[in-house]
């Protein structure tokens, strides 16, 4: 009789059509690849949905941070309309006493650094006669050599608590004072936020308002503000954010950013610096609010998120931008310690299974 050497005379059985076997083909590594890939889907939807709502708080913390400006702005232009209403409700002409308004409102605004009234040539009919008399030769200082008055009252620069008192000068030439006026007569113009400059170390921005007497332009009135409490805005929000902010003008300058000693724009036309390509498409989209991801231009091996928004009083912009890494750095980690407890799960269940 052949001798058998099957399974079946043998006694043995094989592994797959084995009670084992079977529970683990059919049983246990279907349920470890199912949840495995549930887990794996769960950590990328959570990566999806983690660097959305990541870049949804960019573009809100860009509005947020454009409406904080917008309201500083609003604040300096209201102070310069509400002067200007003054004159024309009756102080236009009482020179001692419209001068006296301009220092309190100085006096009563500690981010103002100047505070002015300006009225065209002989506007109210007194310029010899007042500048003649002896109350004008008190105050000299807020006149011209025609008694012309035009008085600017600002913070002395040694001496911030101290308010100095002379003429306006330039006015002719500025946007504070010409280029006001020029808007009036053309469209109307209530208000004009001029372009800021840099004076003593500090950047400067004028606002002023048409003095308008029986349909007339008559002068201005106007206050000047330092940039400084808004540099300050500035670099808090990025300490708090891990942020960076630029600021820019209505002819695309650069009036603060937060980048340090890095590199000093301000006052720069962004059409001038590398960022040309980059922020033409951001002040295209300033109201839209736009994200984009993409290199730096001055580092040129870091990639950036770039979020812009509007400023309606001056019509600036403001763009944050905000490194990718920093932003799925937090996200990265998170879901692999989701997905490491996860697999610790899966390998714990595999074990007993196979003890079982």
């Amino acid at each position: 009789m052949t001798s058998m050497t099957s399974s079946s005379t043998t006694g043995q059985v094989r592994f797959h059509k084995s009670m084992r076997g079977r529970f683990l083909l059919f049983g246990v590594l279907p349920t470890i690849v199912l949840l495995g890939a549930i887990v794996i889907y769960n950590a990328i939807n959570m990566y999806s949905l983690a660097r959305a709502d990541n870049e949804q708080h960019l573009q809100l913390l860009t509005v947020e941070l454009a409406e904080e400006i917008e309201r500083t702005n609003n604040r300096a232009v209201i102070a310069a309309q509400v002067m200007a209403l003054a004159q024309q409700s009756g102080m236009f002409g009482n020179r001692p006493e419209s001068s006296e308004y301009a220092r309190q409102v100085l006096e009563f605004y500690p981010e103002f650094t100047g505070a002015y009234f300006g009225y065209e040539p002989n506007a109210d009919g007194d310029d010899m006669s007042f500048r003649n008399s002896d109350i004008g030769a008190q105050m000299s200082s807020a006149m011209d050599k025609t008694g012309r008055f035009i008085p600017y009252w600002y913070r002395d620069k040694s001496d911030n608590t101290k308010i100095v008192l002379e003429p306006l000068v330039d006015m002719e030439t500025s946007l504070y004072y010409a280029g006001i006026k020029e808007s009036f007569e053309k469209s109307g113009g209530r208000y004009i936020v001029t372009e800021p400059y840099i004076y003593e170390g500090k950047m400067i921005v004028e606002q002023t308002a048409p003095v308008v007497i029986n349909g007339k332009f008559s002068g201005i009135a106007g206050v000047d503000r330092a940039l400084t409490d808004l540099v300050v805005i500035l670099d808090n929000i990025k300490r708090k954010h891990k942020v960076d902010v630029f600021l820019i003008s209505h002819s695309g300058r650069f009036i603060a950013d937060t980048l340090g000693e890095q590199v000093d724009l301000r006052t720069q036309s962004y059409e001038k610096t590398p960022y040309r390509d980059l922020f033409s498409r951001l002040y295209s989209n300033r109201k839209k609010h736009e994200l984009v991801l993409t290199t730096d231009p001055l580092s040129g091996n870091s990639r950036y998120y770039y979020v812009s928004a509007s400023v309606p009083t001056g019509d600036w912009t403001v763009v944050i931008r905000k490194a990718e890494n920093d932003v799925i750095a937090p996200i990265r980690a998170n879901v692999l310690s989701s997905m490491g407890i996860a697999g610790a799960g899966l390998f714990a269940m595999l074990l007993l299974m196979l003890w079982l």
